[in-house]
């Protein structure tokens, strides 16, 4: 779901009205859970670990975000957030969502609008993928909070498999799977080397800012199997096929698309993963990515926990009062993609997304930015309504279990 640019269609009223709505906003009226950046009790040192901040909570630096066209060599371009680690002391404007579907909706959340880079750099940098049909932004509570925790996030549109392409009438489909997961792996190839040249160049707002030698990749949905699939790589004869890409340290990925990719590909991820499962996988399914070969592979299942409630729909829905103007289909479409998720009997979406921020961002501190005093979060837990495993993935589930959907090669 994106936000909007250009004119206004409605006349000088909705003009007004608009802009009298984004000066609230900009001003710092967060509504549905956002919050301005506060600062913390004290600054991160270059010299020093930042203090240690439950992963679920904003962490101890403040977030910057900056929006830019990563463009290669080939004239492919695809429009990217990223997000980065800030001294808490830094003062600046919050950063505006917005993007070219939702013409009538922005928003302001924690992020704060291009200011410098906190010191103790490089950091570790995390490469995240929307699921089909969404944006780059659709998920803020884990982009933003993982970014508080002293990492540079960065998250491109997927073009041909956006919210603006669902409402163009060109949504993809399920036979377009070969060429839209080779489309999604190679943006991430070409957003990953985008950023690493940014962070090369002298002068740039993003110099030095990234870890070349730290890189994991996260998703969700489509964003999960991308995520996977840009890792192992896709052997097949053709444009499909998808080159593994050995740059990336970890995996997390939340609600992963559990289909295309065949045992052989799986069989070639080898580094840290952790996979994070909701009400659609069920207790004691064995889940498809048991066929990675892991080190570690957790995984996290959590009950009632609806398929886009890894997302911020959850949010635009509470926002959408502040936007009379927007169109029915867009407003139909948040509601109805929020009834799906966010009332009972699901989970409610902030429960869900506290428990996907504390273990996918400890996960991260530990095993991509080396950090161990974050390891005690990790143990295998059975909680209320959530598990916490680390089921073999050399080990053939028990028989009692549901057998893992064919694969296809």
């Amino acid at each position: 779901m994106t936000g909007m640019t250009g004119t206004d269609q409605h006349g000088g009223t909705g003009r007004r009205r608009r802009h009298r709505l984004l000066a609230l906003l900009v001003a710092g009226v967060v509504v549905a859970g956002s919050v301005t950046a506060t600062d913390a009790a004290s600054a991160p040192r270059a010299d020093a670990r930042p203090p240690m901040v439950p992963p679920s909570s904003f962490g101890p630096y403040k977030v910057g975000r900056e929006v830019i066209q990563i463009t290669s060599r080939t004239g492919r371009s695809r429009t990217v957030d990223v997000w980065y680690p800030v001294s808490p002391r830094t003062t600046g404007g919050l950063s505006l969502y917005v993007g070219p579907s939702f013409t009538h909706m922005a928003y302001v959340s924690r992020a704060l609008d291009r200011v410098p880079v906190a010191k103790g750099r490089p950091f570790p940098l995390v490469v995240y993928s929307h699921g089909s049909g969404a944006m780059r932004f659709i998920a803020t509570f884990f982009t933003e909070t993982l970014a508080s925790h002293g990492f540079v996030v960065i998250s491109a549109d997927h073009t041909g498999d956006t919210i603006s392409d669902l409402f163009a009438g060109r949504p993809s489909t399920p036979d377009e799977l070969p060429q839209v997961l080779a489309s999604r792996a190679a943006d991430e190839r070409m957003i990953l080397n985008g950023i690493l040249t940014r962070s090369a160049t002298r002068g740039d707002l993003l110099e030095g800012a990234v870890d070349p030698h730290r890189i994991g990749i996260a998703g969700h949905s489509y964003g999960g199997l991308t995520a996977f699939a840009t890792v192992s790589g896709v052997r097949v004869d053709g444009p499909n096929a998808i080159p593994r890409d050995v740059r990336f340290k970890a995996i997390v990925t939340m609600d992963a698309t559990s289909t295309y990719l065949s045992a052989d590909d799986l069989a070639r991820v080898k580094v840290p993963t952790l996979s994070i499962v909701g009400e659609d996988v069920p207790p004691g399914a064995a889940s498809f990515w048991y066929q990675t070969r892991a080190r570690p592979f957790a995984e996290l299942r959590i009950d009632r926990a609806a398929h886009s409630a890894f997302s911020d729909v959850c949010r635009y829905r509470d926002l959408l009062p502040l936007f009379p103007d927007a169109p029915p289909v867009v407003t139909s479409y948040i509601t109805s993609q929020a009834e799906a998720a966010c009332d009972p009997p699901h989970l409610g979406p902030r429960q869900v997304q506290l428990l996907t921020d504390r273990y996918a961002i400890a996960f991260l501190l530990r095993h991509l930015a080396g950090d161990t005093r974050y390891a005690g979060y990790l143990k295998t837990r059975h909680g209320d309504g959530f598990d916490l495993t680390y089921p073999d993935p050399t080990v053939a589930p028990p028989p009692d279990t549901v057998p893992l959907p064919p694969v296809i090669d």
